[in-house]
């Protein structure tokens, strides 16, 4: 389930590239307004924004992003701005353009591939191919990459992955004993092994982890140990849960970027919080929250600051948050003055009046619903109605 919140009314495209004109222009950028705006739209609109912005002005959305913000912020504003496809193959690029590519790097290829589904994962290879005139796959190839990762694991999660909406459980029951006999005969690179990896659906794979756990006793990613290799044994166990259950992979991926020895790994935790703003964001959280028992929410604000923090927060959801709870606060005002007029009409009567009555308008809100008093304080018939939390409310009674 995702985490942002879009508002009630969206404004058209070219309001809000006007809007964000505005925000760009003078020497002190209103990055206020743009998080407002753009940690408010979804995909679909931020494409439209960014077509209509360049029709007004002749100039891209991405490139005025970049040279009105920095740091963590706009990096966070420009990758979130991107569509999808094109900021995933961004990702890519930079991971396979590193000095040294090692574990951090080749996990970070494996949960991008993973979290995808097929048909997008090769719409982000094309976009790649496309973006920056270069070969995806050839790139994986070079010499800075592993001869391991190219030559196993790439072709255990990159090739045309069935997607099935249902299980079968004889195909599953082999396959888990293919795997095992893989496994036992230390074989990873067994045709059996890469193929059942490669071919199946995801719900197969799971299916399958399932039974090999429930049949021998032990997860399949604990078994999986001496084969001479640690560095594709220890990918091959991010894949495995990766695909098991990727909203508790990808928690825990920023539990390491937060807790890194070096310092927060801002962009590790960017890239999870703006991939999947708009996909399963709210079951990130729950899982980080199941995790650690602590907020993943409060997590951020304490290794954040600034405009960075606002904009994170935006897309977990906390613009909208405060406006449902202004909505709520709203309904709960019209409750408290009803029942404010119910307990003047019960005090009237009590005391053999027999006025009826109607609340005038000043009930306020703020937390607490107890009535305190209840006067009468000019002997007009007006009443004061005093809650505790909230502002007086007056009561007025009249002839029926």
């Amino acid at each position: 389930m995702a985490t942002l919140q879009l508002p009630q009314q969206v404004p058209s495209p070219a309001q809000d590239s006007e809007t964000l004109r505005k925000a760009f222009q003078g020497c002190i950028t209103d990055e206020k307004a743009v998080i407002k705006l753009l940690g408010r739209r979804n995909a679909a609109q931020r494409k439209n924004i960014g077509d209509t912005y360049q029709e007004l002005y002749n100039q891209s959305l991405i490139d005025s992003l970049d040279s009105k913000l920095s740091g963590d912020f706009g990096r966070a504003v420009m990758l979130w701005t991107c569509e999808p496809l094109e900021r995933d193959a961004r990702i890519l690029h930079k991971v396979l353009n590193s000095k040294q590519i090692g574990m951090n790097e080749l996990a970070i290829i494996i949960e991008i591939c993973v979290t995808s589904s097929p048909s997008h994962w090769w719409a982000i290879t094309d976009c790649y191919d496309s973006l920056f005139e270069s070969n995806f796959h050839q790139d994986t190839s070079s010499d800075i990459v592993p001869r391991t990762f190219v030559l196993n694991l790439l072709r255990f999660i990159m090739p045309f992955r069935k997607s099935l909406p249902t299980v079968d459980l004889d195909s599953v029951n082999d396959d888990t004993t293919k795997l095992r006999r893989a496994i036992e005969s230390k074989e990873i690179y067994e045709l059996d092994f890469g193929s059942i990896f490669s071919s199946r659906s995801f719900l197969e794979l799971k299916a399958i982890f399932e039974s090999y756990h429930q049949k021998y006793g032990n997860p399949i990613s604990e078994d999986i140990k001496d084969f001479g290799d640690e560095m594709l044994e220890s990918l091959v166990k991010i894949m495995i849960r990766c695909i098991v259950s990727p909203e508790k992979y990808l928690a825990e991926v920023i539990r390491a970027a937060l807790s890194c020895p070096a310092g927060v790994d801002h962009d590790s935790l960017i890239r999870v919080i703006v991939r999947r703003a708009e996909i399963d964001l709210m079951k990130v959280r729950e899982a980080y929250f199941e995790m650690t028992e602590t907020s993943l929410d409060n997590a951020i604000k304490c290794n954040t600051s600034g405009n960075y923090q606002d904009f994170l927060m935006a897309l977990l959801g906390h613009v909208g948050l405060t406006m449902q709870l202004t909505t709520i606060l709203q309904k709960t005002r019209k409750h408290i003055q009803r029942a404010g007029l119910f307990l003047v009409y019960l005090y009237k009567r009590i005391l053999g009046d027999k006025h009826d009555v109607f609340a005038g308008p000043n009930c306020g809100v703020n937390q607490h619903y107890i009535v305190k008093n209840l006067q009468e304080p000019s002997g007009n018939g007006c009443y004061l109605l005093h809650v505790e939390g909230f502002s007086d409310g007056l009561v007025r009674g009249f002839d029926g």
